[in-house]
């Protein structure tokens, strides 16, 4: 077994506000950000997936996310909450689990996919798992599904994601349509992590040519209305 020094320079997790730790003071990640981060722990997690159909992570959380001062992600124990009991290996993980799960230390790549999923779910909500289980008596990933049938999906995301103008409202559905998908209650309608991967790259590079657009004198979207008025194209 190998064992790594975290760097000074890299904060212990992925905040569960979506934050990073500068000079000691906490401040939230832009988007521009958090699509980097996606996009490096499912590049990391299909590399695992790659070695063979029994190769799994079995423990993606926020917690396990370790982040540069750049913001580079990087997916850490992979594979030790195995060495742990079925009861103590679901500690800190409320929220994360598929629910086909029963024994937590058995892994399998359709539910760390799912565990991904609710991973996009914490960086668009700003919301822990836990934090949601507390207070809303639901899992995460129940009770975006339940906002989202009602109309509200600038209710699931993150304040701060609905004002930024620098994001756009058809992007942020996008990445919620993907977070369901990777969520789906049964795990052959789950995608394989290659294909988001491939979804992830297609959703940031939409992005880009949205900027490209921008700086040519294209209006500006309007968040809030845009979230609403894409919601129906993608999610139900």
């Amino acid at each position: 077994m190998l064992f790594f020094f975290l760097l000074p320079s890299i904060t212990p997790s992925l905040s569960t506000t979506g934050s990073t730790n500068r000079d000691n003071h906490w401040t939230p990640l832009d988007w521009e950000a958090r699509g980097k981060i996606a996009l490096a722990v499912a590049q990391g997690v299909a590399h695992i997936h790659s070695v063979g159909p029994k190769f799994a992570h079995g423990n993606i959380k926020s917690s396990n996310i370790l982040l540069t001062t750049n913001n580079g992600a990087r997916v850490s124990d992979h594979s030790i909450h195995s060495l742990a009991s079925p009861i103590t290996s679901r500690v800190g993980r409320t929220g994360y689990l598929a629910p086909e799960v029963i024994d937590p230390t058995v892994t399998s790549q359709k539910g760390d996919i799912y565990s991904f999923g609710v991973l996009i779910l914490e960086l668009l909500t700003g919301k822990a798992p836990a934090e949601v289980a507390l207070y809303e008596g639901v899992n995460l990933v129940k009770w975006a599904q339940s906002e989202l049938r009602d109309g509200w999906a600038d209710e699931v995301l993150q304040d701060g994601l609905i004002k930024d103008q620098n994001v756009e409202g058809d992007e942020l559905v996008q990445f919620l349509q993907l977070a369901i998908d990777c969520t789906a209650e049964y795990p052959e309608m789950r995608p394989r992590m290659n294909d988001v991967v491939i979804r992830v790259v297609e959703i940031l590079e939409g992005r880009h040519m949205a900027k490209a657009k921008g700086k040519n004198g294209k209006k500006p979207v309007n968040k809030p209305e845009s979230v609403r008025s894409v919601r129906t194209r993608y999610l139900w």
